[in-house]
């Protein structure tokens, strides 16, 4: 069983032994408690670790050495992202020591690469970071879910599932692109928080299931990571088709959150995500 909690919402100090662990487990997920509650005696380890997610300063260096998975850097549990580090940090190891054995010089390549990995990194700690409240929030959290995916689905997913990862011309040709994409999930994110702020928490956490499958749209875009794209201009319209499906969902939710609550609308965070949106695609900072 492993807990992962926002300290400002569950201090590390009620959960920080195995009978504190199972205390907070009683309180907060009483069924989990009961499926263990008897089962104590089976217990063979515990630990608890502070500050979960960590960056790394480099991963990758022209001197033949590399860092992957863990051993470098760590976004979150939630959705699962270090498996996703570990194949992209592997692709990237993997491609210097074939230029290494190659016999090609790595300085520049490892340093991009150092770059492109943690400006991955960085826009996907967006997801994460002062997010965890929003977990408890049964109007915001299911919005945020969708833009995340589509945003996860839509960028990185694509490079990765189109072996673009290496292909630093085609990367280059996407800068705006990827600049466009992050610069829209920055203040997405501190929408969905100040969304957050207005919602009824308790009286909409009604038993209901969201079955994303159904929305046509989305399993498309989960579809399309499996069809190839035939050469590099079918890629670089895949990305910007994608930005721009990313741009149409900040529209629905800034244009659904306002509506549902018009206080929102005067707010820095909407106000911030409303001039983004009015600004046309190509001329986003």
């Amino acid at each position: 069983v492993g807990m992962v909690a926002d300290r400002s919402l569950h201090p590390l100090d009620r959960m920080d032994s195995f009978e504190r662990a199972m205390d907070w487990l009683e309180t907060w997920q009483p069924r989990l408690y009961d499926a263990l509650a008897d089962k104590r005696h089976l217990l063979q380890d515990f630990a608890f670790l502070r500050d979960f997610s960590y960056g790394c300063k480099q991963v990758f260096s022209g001197r033949r050495w590399a860092l992957t998975g863990e051993a470098g850097l760590f976004l979150d549990p939630f959705y699962s992202p270090g498996s996703d580090f570990i194949a992209v940090g592997n692709t990237y190891i993997c491609d210097l020591v074939a230029h290494d054995r190659a016999g090609h010089a790595l300085e520049a390549r490892a340093r991009l690469y150092d770059q492109i990995y943690h400006s991955f990194y960085e826009s996907t700690l967006a997801l994460y970071t002062d997010q965890y409240p929003l977990f408890g929030d049964p109007e915001v959290l299911p919005a945020k879910v969708i833009w995340d995916y589509t945003y996860y689905w839509g960028v990185l997913a694509q490079i990765f599932f189109q072996d673009r990862l290496t292909d630093l011309d085609a990367l280059g040709l996407l800068r705006d692109e990827l600049q466009h994409a992050q610069q829209h999930n920055r203040p997405m994110q501190a929408l969905l928080r100040a969304w957050s702020a207005h919602t009824d928490k308790a009286g909409a956490n009604g038993a209901r299931m969201l079955d994303q499958a159904k929305l046509p749209w989305f399993a498309a875009l989960n579809a399309s990571l499996r069809q190839r794209c035939d050469g590099t201009p079918a890629f670089l319209a895949r990305l910007h088709a994608c930005i721009a499906q990313l741009r149409t969902l900040a529209h629905q939710i800034h244009g659904h959150a306002c509506t549902a609550h018009p206080a929102l609308a005067a707010e820095p965070q909407a106000q911030a995500l409303e001039r983004l949106l009015q600004l046309s695609l190509a001329k986003v900072p």
